[in-house]
C-alpha cells in the first residue's frame, strides 16, 4: 500500500479522509478479524453456553422446567461472577492493547516501517501500562472538572427531589428535576465530543514521545495544543465529523448485527445460538474496523499539522520499534 501524496500543508478533504480510512481497513481486514476474535472469545463462549443451557432447560412445550428454575439463580450468579472477575478485565485489557496496536499500525506505515502482526502486538503489549498512565493523565486533566460538575448536578437534582418529597415544595416539580438530568446528559455528550476532538492528536504524540523513562506529559499536552492551533477551525470540524460519523456507523452496524441475530433466531435453537454468536462478533468487528479508519483519518491531519509547525510530517521514535524486539525483556 502506497503512502498518500504530500499535501504541501493543505488539510485533506473529506474524500481523502474516507479513502485513507478505507485503504487501511481493507489492508488489515484479516488481522482485524483475528484480533477481534481474540478479544471477544470469552463472551462468545458465554453466549453459546447460556443458550445451550436455556435449550436444555426447556421442556417439550417450551416451558422452563422446575429443576432448571430451581438452579437458575445459582447459574446466573456464576455467570455474573465469572464475567466480573475474568470476562470484563480480559476484554478491557485486550481492547486497550488492540487500541494501541491499531495506532502503531498507522504510525509505522507512515514511518515506513513494515511490521508483522507479532511485532506490532508485542509493541502494543509492552506499551500497555505506560498508555494506561497516559489515559489517566487525560482523565484528570480534561475530564475531571466535567465529572465533578455532573456529580454536582445529579446531587442537586436528588436533593431537590428529596426536599420536595419531605417538605412538599411547590416550586420543585418532577419536570424541573427531569429537565436538569436531561440537560446534564446533553451537556455530557456535547462536552465528550468536544474533548475527543480536542484530543485528536494525543495518541500519535504519545507514540512519538514515549521512551524508556516514560512520557513528559506537560510537554506532550503543550505540543498537542500547539498542533491544535494549525488550521484550528477546519481541523476541528473535520475531526468532529470523523468522530460523529464513526459513532453513527457503529450505531448502524449495532442495529444490523442485532437484526441478524433476531433473524437467525427464527431458524430454531441452532439458529438462535448461531445468530447470537455471529451478531456479537460482527458488532465488535465492525466497531474495531471503524476505529481503525478513524485513526487513519486523524493521522492524515496530524501529518499536515506537523508539516506546518515543524516542517516535517513524521518523527520516528526508535524506542517504539525497539520494543518489537522479541529478545527485549518486557
Amino acid at each position: 500500500m502506497d503512502q498518500p501524496k504530500n499535501t504541501e500543508g493543505n488539510f485533506p478533504s473529506y474524500r481523502d479522509l474516507l479513502t485513507e480510512a478505507g485503504r487501511h481497513i481493507a489492508s488489515r481486514k484479516w488481522l482485524l478479524m483475528r484480533r477481534t476474535l481474540l478479544m471477544v472469545w470469552p463472551g462468545l463462549v458465554a453466549v453459546v453456553a447460556w443458550y445451550i443451557l436455556e435449550i436444555l432447560a426447556r421442556s417439550g412445550n417450551g416451558e422452563v422446567t422446575p429443576e432448571f428454575a430451581l438452579f437458575a439463580p445459582t447459574l446466573i450468579s456464576v455467570f455474573i461472577i465469572v464475567g466480573i472477575l475474568f470476562g470484563a478485565p480480559y476484554y478491557t485489557i485486550m481492547s486497550g492493547i488492540f487500541k494501541i496496536e491499531k495506532t502503531v499500525w498507522i504510525d509505522s506505515f507512515f514511518d515506513g516501517r513494515n511490521l508483522d502482526s507479532k511485532t506490532s502486538w508485542r509493541i502494543a503489549r509492552r506499551l500497555f501500562w505506560k498508555y494506561v498512565f497516559f489515559e489517566l493523565q487525560i482523565l484528570f486533566r480534561y475530564y475531571g472538572i466535567l465529572v465533578l460538575v455532573l456529580c454536582a448536578v445529579f446531587v442537586a437534582a436528588g436533593a431537590g427531589g428529596w426536599l420536595d418529597a419531605k417538605y412538599d415544595f411547590k416550586s420543585i416539580s418532577p419536570q424541573v428535576i427531569g429537565g436538569m438530568i436531561v440537560a446534564a446528559t446533553i451537556a455530557l455528550y456535547a462536552w465528550v465530543y468536544y474533548l475527543r476532538t480536542r484530543l485528536r492528536y494525543a495518541d500519535f504524540l504519545f507514540l512519538d514521545r514515549v521512551s524508556s523513562s516514560g512520557v513528559r506529559y506537560a510537554d506532550l499536552f503543550r505540543e498537542m495544543e500547539e498542533l491544535n492551533q494549525v488550521r484550528k477551525r477546519e481541523a476541528f470540524i473535520k475531526a468532529l465529523v470523523a468522530n460523529v460519523g464513526s459513532d453513527t456507523l457503529k450505531g448502524i452496524t449495532r442495529i444490523l448485527a442485532r437484526d441478524i441475530a433476531i433473524g437467525m433466531g427464527q431458524l430454531g435453537a441452532g439458529g438462535k445460538v448461531a445468530g447470537a454468536v455471529i451478531g456479537t462478533y460482527a458488532q465488535e468487528l465492525s466497531r474495531q474496523a471503524i476505529d481503525l479508519g478513524n485513526i487513519a483519518a486523524r493521522y492524515l491531519m496530524y501529518r499536515v499539522a506537523r508539516k506546518i509547525v515543524y516542517g516535517s510530517e513524521q518523527e520516528i521514535n526508535e524506542y517504539l520499534y525497539r520494543l518489537g524486539n522479541d529478545k527485549l525483556m518486557s
